[in-house]
């Protein structure tokens, strides 16, 4: 099977943001891009996730909120 490769982004030339100030090692940092209408995620641990602004929005909104809490390391 065949896919079309002319929507794929070249991910080295999209513009990445990341945290100004990472607590992690630079391959553990998620950074995101837009590319187009869609709003692009990674880490140096694995591929790019592709989601939609408002996709992204819920996230970050859900994050704010506390959400995910109980996945963050507990402070030593």
């Amino acid at each position: 099977m065949s896919r079309s490769l002319t929507n794929t982004p070249v991910l080295s030339t999209l513009e990445w943001r990341r945290p100004s100030h990472p607590a992690h090692p630079a391959s553990d940092v998620l950074e995101v891009a837009v590319d187009g209408t869609r709003v692009l995620i990674r880490s140096g641990l694995g591929p790019a996730l592709r989601s939609s602004p408002a996709a992204l929005a819920n996230f970050v909104q859900a994050a704010k909120d506390g959400d995910f809490d109980d996945l963050l390391p507990t402070a030593p």
